[in-house]
């Protein structure tokens, strides 16, 4: 292991993308390098109403389809949200959704919605939109071939997890977030 030039005992969940920007040179940070991502577009739509009942999220499976995800969840206690439920879908990777602007992109994305469901411009209270740029690492040919050399070449007292600690997804970043908590909480008493 080598030393961390960062304080001791801190936890990433950084895309790799962005953590080998503040990583001393190592080769962590040039296995950490090798991993690329696709970007995706996130839009959030307030709604006036709960579309579905006892329903948190729909995967669209369908090739065709431009959503990844879609979910619809009430954000009880929230000083964000001032609506009874939230429409949030991952667009994959489109250089023009980047490019295009809110009420477009608020109209594509009515359009792509309307597709499954019925939704109309007066169910929405509110549109935001984000440009993930790191939004999913891709599981390119060598991709599972990096993560035992990560994890071989690691910097003491950095604790890595992220969506790029097993195959690319949200399962993956829970789970080795529990697995570097777990592993923290046997080996440190100064957490």
């Amino acid at each position: 292991m080598v030393s961390s030039p960062l304080p001791p005992n801190r936890v990433s969940a950084m895309p790799a993308s962005e953590l080998v920007k503040i990583l001393p040179s190592t080769k962590l940070k040039d296995y950490l390098s090798e991993i690329s991502y696709n970007p995706c577009t996130v839009v959030l739509l307030e709604t006036k109403k709960r579309l579905w009942d006892k329903t948190w999220g729909l995967i669209f499976d369908r090739a065709t389809s431009p959503i990844s995800l879609m979910f619809d969840n009430r954000l009880k206690n929230s000083t964000l949200y001032n609506s009874e439920g939230v429409i949030g879908l991952l667009l994959p990777n489109n250089p023009e959704l980047f490019r295009m602007d809110d009420a477009n992109l608020f109209d594509y994305t009515l359009s792509i919605l309307n597709d499954f469901f019925e939704i109309k411009k007066e169910d929405i209270s509110a549109f935001h939109r984000y440009n993930w740029r790191t939004g999913l690492a891709l599981c390119t040919p060598t991709f599972h071939h990096l993560i035992p050399k990560i994890n071989e070449n690691k910097i003491n007292g950095l604790f890595l997890c992220g969506g790029y600690f097993g195959l690319p997804s949200q399962d993956s970043a829970i789970e080795s977030g529990r697995a570097i908590a777990s592993e923290i909480k046997k080996t440190s008493s100064e957490w």
